[in-house]
C-alpha cells in the first residue's frame, strides 16, 4: 500500500539540493522537472520552495526532444501555469516511455493523493 501524501514534502534533485514544496503544484512540477530526461537539459529550475523560472524552462528547452517538451509540458500544466499548446494524455501515453509515464502518473498522485486507487498504485 502506498503511503499517504503530507506536505510539506521535500523533493531531492539529482544535484543533491532540495526542494521543499508545501502543496501539490509545487510537488507534482519539481517531480517532473527533476527527472532524469529533464534533469540533464534543464538542470535546476525551481528555487528552493519548489516555484518554477518558466521563462528559464522555455529558454533551456530550444532544440528539446518531443519528450522533454512533453515532460516539461505536463508539469507545467499541473503546477496550473498557462501553456500555448497544452499536453494531452494521449500524447504523453504514445511518446513517454514507461519510466517517465510512470512519473507522470505519481506527479499526478501528489497533485491528487485522494485520487489514489484503493489498496495504492503498486508496482
Amino acid at each position: 500500500m502506498t503511503p499517504p501524501v503530507r506536505y510539506p514534502l521535500t523533493v531531492t534533485c539529482p544535484d543533491g539540493t532540495e526542494v521543499r514544496c508545501v502543496d501539490g503544484e509545487h510537488a507534482a512540477a519539481a517531480w517532473l522537472l527533476t527527472a532524469p530526461l529533464l534533469w540533464r537539459k534543464l538542470g535546476r529550475v525551481t528555487d528552493r520552495h519548489g516555484d518554477v523560472d518558466w521563462d528559464l524552462v522555455d529558454a533551456r528547452l530550444a532544440g528539446a526532444s518531443s519528450g522533454e517538451r512533453l515532460l516539461a509540458g505536463a508539469a507545467r500544466d499541473l503546477y496550473g501555469s498557462w501553456a500555448a499548446e497544452p499536453t494531452s494524455l494521449a500524447r504523453l501515453c504514445a511518446t513517454l516511455d514507461t519510466g517517465n509515464l510512470r512519473r507522470v502518473l505519481e506527479a499526478v498522485r501528489l497533485l491528487r493523493p485522494d485520487a489514489a486507487p484503493p489498496g495504492g498504485w503498486g508496482r
